[in-house]
């Protein structure tokens, strides 16, 4: 059996410990949204409150498929002893983005080595402390009917429909994970004319992808929406979709709330004009 050791290479990488708390942290892979260098052995540790858990979510991620890995233990390893295999969390490569990852204990550590080929812009995700009973399971509770709603919508070209963050207009709860696919009909785009939106700038984020079902990679995002924002004051906040579907992702983390989003949604064909698209596509995300 051939025994890996714990081998940290500094420098490039950054800080190498991090404190989580209940204000979501950051780590990027280095030169990040650049690529990163070659024949890097990063290692990041990160420590919550004992009693606590760490919750890992990843923003964006593309590396090298083969060969260049992110390795995410369930532990902080000694120099002096082989890693521990079986307390590995994640293992991953390529351009999917990675699911979330939740600690066992109050203590994380996260591994990204690459080789002497090709590099990719690599990853950023984000970390915070959460209570000791927070599973995985919490967060896909919140995509339940009860809470988030129908996550399959249709969108039609006869009237608009509606779709809210969880509460509105009063706050949204915290920890949410809700996920949407919008479908159109054939040959028509959805669009989304959003009537108010406000939610913490930092840390809860509306992502919009160009995917049909959620299963999304970092390529697949369209906008990013977050924070207090003018809706109505300059004309109405209207994003469009590539295709004849989207999908919607919004998460809270596990701080301050806001009221969140009223969206309406419908599908769009022949009357989009190429002014409106240049607009809605290139207009600052």
């Amino acid at each position: 059996m051939n025994l890996i050791f714990f081998e940290p290479i500094i420098g490039v990488c950054g800080a190498q410990s991090h404190t989580a708390g209940p204000i979501p942290g950051q780590i990027n892979s280095p030169n990040y949204p650049g690529n990163y260098p070659q024949t890097l052995g990063c290692w990041w540790f990160i420590t919550s409150r004992p009693g606590t858990k760490i919750l890992i979510s990843f923003i964006a991620f593309d590396t090298e498929t083969c060969c260049d890995k992110i390795k995410v233990y369930d532990y902080i390893p000694d120099i002096t002893e082989p890693l521990r295999n079986e307390e590995q969390l994640l293992l991953a490569g390529g351009d999917t983005i990675p699911n979330d990852v939740i600690s066992t204990g109050n203590t994380v550590s996260i591994n990204f080595e690459s080789d002497s080929s090709f590099e990719r812009p690599g990853f950023n995700l984000s970390f915070v402390e959460v209570e000791s009973g927070y599973t995985t399971t919490t967060v896909a509770t919140t995509t339940e009917p009860s809470l988030c709603g129908p996550s399959s919508l249709i969108a039609s070209p006869v009237a608009a429909k509606n779709l809210s963050s969880p509460g509105f207009p009063n706050d949204y709860p915290l920890s949410l994970s809700c996920w949407w696919n919008i479908e159109a009909p054939s040959g028509y785009l959805v669009e989304l004319t959003f009537t108010a939106f406000n939610t913490e700038t930092c840390c809860d984020k509306l992502l919009i992808y160009n995917s049909r079902d959620g299963t999304v990679t970092t390529s697949d995002l369209l906008y990013e929406l977050k924070g207090p924002m003018k809706v109505g004051d300059d004309g109405p906040l209207v994003r469009v979709s590539l295709h004849n579907f989207m999908s919607m992702r919004f998460n809270s983390d596990s701080s301050f709330t806001r009221t969140g989003f009223h969206v309406m949604y419908k599908a769009i064909g022949e009357n989009f004009s190429c002014k409106n698209f240049f607009k809605y596509f290139f207009w600052p995300k």
